[in-house]
């Protein structure tokens, strides 16, 4: 969010310099609803750096769930994700993946992670755990892993592995995600 704010502009709270960073309150962005989750998830921020890691940290949870629900349908009814503006040619809020100059943001890391060979995939309506297999070749002896965190990134329980091997081109469940 650098260079978010115009000259003699504080950035906080929010006003006039960020509807020129895709915070229009009367178009479709819907930035209202974008500060209401976060407001909501993580309580409302203070300053500007304190939203800003928020909003990170939200976008990043947003692209999981793109990532993780594609990956948990792949080769059924789901072959392909198609993210909209994804490199804005201005510093933005929403949407981009990274900035025109290259700077990355949460989204972008989350991306990486879900494009990886043989990502995991989870459900959250199931917390079941999936290994994914991207490859046309079989994975024998794939280690699928899980580690609940809360959010304050402390962990919560104990972690979970398994051993799967995964078809080419397939989804393989590999265990449930226990609480506690």
């Amino acid at each position: 969010m650098r260079n978010l704010v115009g000259v003699g502009d504080p950035g906080w709270p929010i006003g006039p310099s960020w509807y020129l960073h895709d915070w229009s309150t009367q178009g479709n962005q819907a930035p209202q609803s974008y500060q209401a989750a976060i407001d909501t998830r993580l309580a409302p921020s203070t300053g500007l750096e304190e939203f800003c890691r928020k909003a990170q940290f939200v976008n990043y949870e947003s692209m999981r769930a793109i990532f993780e629900a594609w990956n948990a349908k792949l080769w059924h009814d789901a072959r392909g994700v198609l993210l909209w503006m994804s490199h804005p040619a201005w510093h933005s809020t929403v949407w981009q993946t990274y900035d025109y100059d290259l700077d990355v943001n949460g989204k972008l890391l989350r991306c990486a992670q879900g494009l990886r060979s043989a990502p995991r995939a989870g459900e959250p309506a199931t917390w079941q755990v999936s290994a994914v297999n991207h490859t046309p070749t079989a994975v024998s002896g794939a280690t699928v892993d899980a580690q609940l965190y809360d959010l304050t990134g402390a962990k919560i329980g104990s972690a979970q592995q398994q051993t799967v091997d995964i078809a080419a081109s397939s989804v393989t469940p590999a265990f449930t995600v226990a609480f506690g």
